[in-house]
């Protein structure tokens, strides 16, 4: 549905405002609930590609913020029952006596603040308790643990840069000497190189962060961050190849750095590869050519973790941006990171459960077959140590409906006794509990098999979670003051999850936290309002509040982000783009890879 006034003309695309509709249905009720959602809508003569929508939009929803999208839907409100419920009849004057009613009511979630000593209940005057729909509660920010400086102790902070800010990473604990070197080296284009050096070597420099920043931290330099040092190469040493600006073609682009960047690892074992990329390459960074697409990221990952050794990709814009703080940080932990460190670890999940992510990667042949490769994710302990990668083809790939892919029994089995063999291998152990996060549904025959699997090894404690987007409902966060309703300035606070159902849950993983100022609030990214996770339970007795915790500290543990957390947790955050990478992977069935590899 959208409004008749043009809303604004680019480049001859007429954009209106608009709302999409959608229907939620309440577990035993007799209603469903009527949801709107702000967007725009295009009219154009010509074809409009998808790129331009979505920067369209953007535009549109970012800067509507939580009290503005609040006022944007009470706009659309109006027009649609103008302070009354709808009635009509489908068919329309047929009738049939089929009578549809939507109400112009609203539907709240009461929230549940807990650990924080006595709860206060706030109630507002003249308030239906018919509106209350559902019910949540707020879970606290997941801790994370590093290790003291002065007492070789664990130390915790949810923030992860304040936490190497005070303490050492987690890494320290297994030297009781200065650790070794963190040894880089460099491929890129000789008319770059005095440039990329100066930018790499802000890395051992101080940096200071914004003052009114309400998440980023002064960067201290690599030694003082991460207790030890980074060796920087010099342009004409043996560790700094120059290679030629104007390549020959893509592939011989891809070549190029892959045999040199070969020739870094053997001669120097464990070095962090640093790959130069400028603006002049971006027409041989990706190209399709008869159906086989060919990408140099992906080509170039996937042949370094074939023979083991890690890459970090460089784009020339980064040397210009201006946020020199963030950049350093995040640079910083990867190449760290890349060393095959561990800079944290989180601090509070069960000990004996196996927590796994599935993500599925489609290739499609020249011929038109569709060949599926299957990327797990497996962290064996709940500190996410084990956190290593399983790529293997599926060899009979089943699809539903909507073209995802799913395992059959007796892949499904495989895959659960994968997963027992790989825990015992590295904890020498069996787990007692096994979790799986899973993008799509998970079928019968996946269900069956991967159970049949874990229960033959005596393990009776499963957990199998798909984690989608929720775009339906929207929830605004609001506040009581005087007795009334207010809209909050910002939007819901991430942690908190609604119970939908027995098995359904929504969770929000991106939302507010508190500022690292003082009686503020820090809404990481800062755009429209967030769209929580929906969790839901396909198998298992697993309280839905355990399970909610643990998605909510995987969301920490991406060491690819300097973010304070991603939307999705680490289980499945990155198994479909490893699966990708897997697919130019020349065997890859059944080998197991650190994710650093491909990060």
């Amino acid at each position: 549905m959208y409004k008749k006034e043009i809303y604004a003309n680019k480049n001859n695309v007429t954009i209106h405002e608009a709302i999409e509709c959608g229907l939620s249905f309440v577990p035993q009720e007799k209603y469903v609930l009527f949801s709107i959602t702000p967007t725009v809508y295009f009219i154009s003569n010509d074809q409009i590609k998808k790129e331009i929508k979505q920067q369209y939009s953007h535009e549109y929803l970012d800067k509507m913020r939580n009290q503005q999208y609040e006022k944007k839907l009470q706009e659309w409100c109006n027009i649609m029952f103008n302070g009354k419920r709808l009635s009509f009849e489908i068919p329309v004057n047929s009738r049939s006596g089929f009578i549809f009613k939507i109400s112009n009511n609203r539907g709240y979630a009461e929230i549940h603040h807990c650990g924080q000593g006595n709860t206060t209940i706030y109630s507002p005057k003249e308030y239906n308790i018919k509106q209350t729909l559902y019910h949540g509660i707020h879970i606290n920010e997941p801790k994370l643990e590093f290790i003291n400086p002065y007492v070789n102790k664990p130390a915790y902070d949810d923030n992860p840069m304040r936490g190497l800010s005070k303490y050492r990473p987690f890494y320290a604990k297994y030297f009781d000497v200065f650790p070794k070197d963190v040894c880089i080296g460099s491929i890129c284009p000789a008319s770059y190189s005095s440039k990329f050096s100066e930018f790499i070597k802000r890395l051992n420099s101080t940096i200071s962060a914004d003052k009114l920043s309400d998440y980023v931290h002064h960067y201290t330099g690599f030694s003082n961050i991460y207790n030890c040092r980074l060796e920087i190469p010099e342009i004409h040493s043996e560790k700094w190849v120059s290679i030629n600006d104007n390549p020959k073609s893509a592939i011989n682009l891809a070549k190029t750095i892959c045999t040199e960047g070969q020739k870094l690892s053997e001669q120097f074992p464990g070095i962090v590869l640093l790959i130069f990329i400028p603006n002049s390459w971006s027409n041989y960074r990706q190209f399709n050519y008869h159906g086989e697409t060919f990408d140099l990221h992906n080509y170039i990952k996937a042949f370094a973790a074939q023979h083991r050794f890690t890459t970090q990709f460089i784009e020339e814009k980064t040397l210009y941006d201006k946020m020199v703080c963030e950049i350093s940080w995040w640079l910083s932990l990867a190449l760290f990171v890349k060393a095959l460190r561990t800079p944290w670890t989180l601090a509070d999940l069960d000990q004996n459960t196996a927590y796994a992510g599935i993500g599925y990667s489609i290739k499609k042949q020249y011929s038109g077959k569709a060949e599926v490769v299957l990327g797990c994710s497996h962290i064996y302990n709940a500190q996410g140590q084990g956190l290593r990668y399983k790529l293997s083809k599926v060899e009979h790939p089943q699809f539903d409906k909507k073209k995802n892919p799913y395992l059959n029994f007796e892949e499904a089995y495989k895959f659960g006794m994968d997963i027992l063999a790989l825990f015992q291998d590295a904890m020498e152990k069996l787990p007692q509990r096994v979790v799986i996060h899973k993008r799509t549904p998970f079928k019968n025959d996946e269900i069956e098999g991967i159970t049949n699997a874990l229960k033959q090894a005596g393990i009776s404690e499963i957990d199998l979670i798909t984690i989608t987007q929720e775009y339906d409902l929207k929830f605004i966060a609001e506040k009581i003051m005087y007795g009334q309703f207010l809209e909050d300035g910002y939007p819901v606070d991430r942690g908190t999850c609604i119970k939908l159902s027995s098995r359904n849950a929504l969770l929000w993983t991106h939302g507010v936290v508190p500022s690292i100022q003082s009686n503020r609030r820090y809404y990481q990214g800062g755009r429209c309002i967030p769209a929580p996770l929906k969790i839901t339970k396909y198998y298992g007795h697993g309280d839905l509040e355990t399970i909610a915790k643990e998605i909510l500290g995987f969301t920490k543990m991406n060491w690819n982000s300097f973010n304070l957390y991603t939307k999705l947790p680490a289980t499945i955050d990155t198994s479909n783009t490893l699966a990708q990478v897997g697919n130019l992977l020349r065997q890859y069935n059944g080998v197991t890879y650190d994710y650093r590899f491909f990060i």
